[in-house]
């Protein structure tokens, strides 16, 4: 890595652009798809411009130097290889391991990051991941809250408020897969209307443990039909192997896939998705909802160009009281959740403040450079990270105040909530009123040649595996499902 690194900083000494995109190239093996190749790219940059400027941290606001950034655009062209998946957590739920006992015995992050600096907490695996939510005191189980009650399985505002029968739809590409299952897009026979299906099997989500997971995704999803950040609820169905959640379709594929492309974004278009995720934010907590998994791979770009969560088997009804569940990706958890103090809305706050720094940037603030997670933990609680020079004040200033090591003190944590962050500078010029009425123009609308168009998303087609039987023993423990509509 070192001489790497310093090849790295001799090529950017010298300006040659060829050299340096040779390095990244060589360092990748002929099994890297393209996505991870520009990630790599992307990472190392950064990091060898954070040791060739002078830094500060955001104690005093010290800014970087003016960065050398190489346009690196050539190599960001979209893939059909698998893509690069940051859910460490939803990959190794079968381990659940929980964070060091030093660490947990620490009672504030500053105690943890020197406990850490000094040797204490080991790194452990890799991949990390949460506890379930319903033992050791971790809060309330999904039985235990308090959910608001379930609309028909086939309403919803995506599938334009009228059941849609399982036999009617057709199936067509895949454009999503996970440990679990994956995600289909399909249409109605009867009037062509585009869905996306995930189908996720019954064996896997019994023996993985996932049963209160993707319940309460359910649920959560029901709450939110009326949302339209949100990917809206279509209908729920089951058969003998599978579960199948029928969602409105979203074509502009992945924010992630778009940040992949283009390496970063300019403040204009920042502004307008963290905007959209704002109101998201607004309209779950309102319902006493916190997300808990804000990346861009969770953020769906729709045909007018506006950003939609996705994904909300990490989001949890916690009314006015804090979750003690670890889950999420290491990159974005905030200090609570990483030490175990409990979550609220505030750590959602936290994952918008990485959210705008990625997207300025290209990258994480608290990016390990080894990939250990627990690298990136001990910066996290550490509270310190560098901020390029080409960010501006107030993006800067907005940063700093959503990546608060203290809850507490972070921005939209008070009484006020999602207003504090409105009100910030940062966000100076956005009509909020017509943002929520979809009327403000989208910095880019994905180009769509026909309504089952794909280009936008990765192409899984080889990745399909039929759901496997049930075996008996399984079959024993599966709940009743009592949600789910039978077909």
């Amino acid at each position: 890595f070192f001489t790497a690194a310093f090849t790295l900083v001799q090529s950017l000494r010298s300006g040659s652009l060829r050299t340096i995109m040779a390095n990244c190239l060589n360092t990748s093996t002929a099994k890297r798809s393209k996505h991870a190749t520009a990630k790599l790219v992307r990472t190392i940059t950064s990091n060898v411009h954070h040791l060739m400027n002078d830094v500060g941290h955001h104690d005093n606001k010290v800014r970087a130097n003016a960065p050398i950034w190489p346009d690196i655009s050539s190599l960001q062209q979209k893939n059909n290889a698998q893509k690069i998946d940051r859910k460490q957590t939803a990959a190794c739920l079968l381990a659940r391991p929980r964070p060091p006992q030093e660490l947990m015995r620490l009672s504030t992050p500053a105690d943890a990051f020197k406990a850490m600096r000094s040797g204490m907490a080991a790194a452990t695996d890799a991949r990390l991941c949460c506890g379930n939510g319903d033992s050791n005191g971790e809060g309330p189980s999904l039985q235990q809250q308090q959910l608001p009650p379930l609309a028909p399985s086939g309403g919803g505002s995506g599938g334009g408020g009228m059941h849609v029968p399982f036999s009617r739809l057709r199936m067509h590409r895949v454009v999503g897969t996970g440990q679990f299952g994956i995600v289909r897009q399909v249409s109605d026979a009867s009037n062509g209307r585009v869905y996306a299906l995930k189908i996720m099997s019954k064996a896997s989500m019994v023996e993985g443990k996932q049963i209160e997971h993707v319940s309460n995704e359910r649920h959560i999803l029901d709450a939110v039909r009326d949302c339209p950040f949100c990917v809206n609820l279509v209908g729920a169905y089951q058969d003998a192997k599978s579960l199948y959640l029928l969602q409105e379709w979203v074509p502009g594929g992945e924010l992630f896939h778009l940040l992949d492309i283009e390496g970063s974004f300019d403040e204009a278009t920042v502004r307008f998705y963290t905007a959209n995720v704002l109101l998201a934010f607004e309209f779950l907590h309102a319902k006493g909802i916190i997300y808990r998994d804000l990346k861009p791979e969770n953020l769906l770009l729709d045909a007018q160009g506006y950003l939609k969560m996705a994904d909300f088997g990490f989001a949890k009804h916690v009314g006015g009281d804090k979750t003690y569940t670890i889950c999420g990706t290491p990159d974005y958890q905030a200090p609570e959740v990483i030490m175990r103090q409990g979550t609220t809305k505030a750590a959602d706050y936290w994952g918008l403040g990485i959210l705008i720094f990625e997207l300025l940037v290209g990258d994480t603030p608290f990016k390990s450079l080894t990939g250990d997670p627990w690298d990136t933990f001990r910066q996290a609680l550490s509270g310190r990270f560098y901020v390029p020079n080409f960010i501006s004040d107030d993006a800067a200033d907005i940063i700093f105040k959503l990546l608060q090591v203290n809850p507490s003190k972070r921005l939209g944590s008070g009484p006020n909530g999602a207003a504090e962050i409105k009100s910030h500078r940062f966000f100076k010029g956005i009509d909020w009123e017509a943002l929520e009425q979809r009327k403000l123009p989208a910095p880019r609308r994905p180009r769509l040649l026909n309504p089952l168009d794909t280009s936008n998303f990765d192409n899984f087609d080889d990745c399909e595996v039929p759901a496997p039987p049930v075996p008996e023993q399984v079959a024993a423990k599966q709940p009743s499902w009592e949600d789910w509509e039978w077909i």
